[in-house]
């Protein structure tokens, strides 16, 4: 686990955790694919930014349920 946070950190354009999960956010994809296989032993989710997100990063709120 550990070593995947580090290469997160190395390769991110911004990392944060939260409670047991670390996020990485990078603006272009072909830094974050290319990451990926580095990661295959553990568990992640790779996906695009939604308008969500770009508003929570804009505004620093966060949603409630």
């Amino acid at each position: 686990h550990a070593e995947a946070v580090v290469l997160l950190v190395d390769a991110a354009d911004h990392v944060e955790r939260a409670g047991d999960e670390v996020y990485g956010f990078f603006r272009h994809g072909e830094r974050a694919r290319a990451l990926l296989p580095a990661l295959a032993e553990h568990h992640f989710v790779h996906r695009k930014a939604t308008l969500e997100d770009v508003f929570l990063r804009l505004t620093g709120r966060e949603l409630r349920e």
